[in-house]
């Protein structure tokens, strides 16, 4: 059956699907919400950090990466909600994409014309 589920994720900037669960990201909350993908129930609600505006799942490592814009990082989370690492991104880390591969391409706007940091695509995978 098909509803709604209110879970009051403030300004939601993006949604996923992976397997049985949905993981979603408040750029308003800061946060990332892991729900069970039938029920809707929220399984765990980690705080990410200012601004997340991307959510990709890499099915080898079994790793969610959020990217959060305003605090200039991009967040591994495990399936059960616990960070296991958080890495400096800045200026605009805007995207994630999963590469299939046990990891993902975080894609970074400038903060301005001449900015060294930015408009730039970064690999990211964790050591297994």
């Amino acid at each position: 059956a098909n509803g709604v589920v209110d879970m009051g994720a403030e300004g939601h900037a993006d949604l996923i699907a992976v397997e049985h669960r949905r993981h979603l990201v408040g750029q308003g909350s800061d946060d990332l919400m892991i729900l069970d993908g039938k029920t809707g129930k929220l399984l765990h609600d980690v705080s990410i950090g200012g601004g997340p505006l991307s959510v990709a799942y890499d099915p080898v490592s079994k790793l969610a990466y959020v990217s959060s814009r305003d605090a200039g990082t991009v967040t591994a989370v495990d399936a059960e909600g616990k960070i296991v690492g958080n890495l400096d991104q800045s200026p605009f880390p805007n995207h994630v994409f999963a590469n299939g591969k046990g990891g993902v391409y975080s894609l970074n706007k400038s903060m301005k014309p001449d900015d060294p940091k930015g408009d730039r695509i970064t690999h990211i995978q964790f050591a297994q």
